[in-house]
């Protein structure tokens, strides 16, 4: 699985697009839209594999 990306991240893979973005736009955008932080995304992707290698034991 693959991790979030940051907003940093997200504007660095924007401006070698050719799309000349600040990580703070990034951010207002994501939260316009109610994405959670990176953090957060992190900690539910890390949970959500936890509970899938635990499932698929048994």
């Amino acid at each position: 699985m693959k991790t979030p990306l940051s907003d940093a991240e997200i504007a660095r893979l924007l401006r070698r697009q050719g799309l000349h973005v600040a990580r703070r736009t990034v951010t207002k955008y994501r939260q316009m839209m109610k994405v959670s932080s990176v953090e957060v995304r992190r900690q539910r992707t890390a949970s959500a594999a936890a509970n899938a290698a635990a499932s698929s034991r048994g």
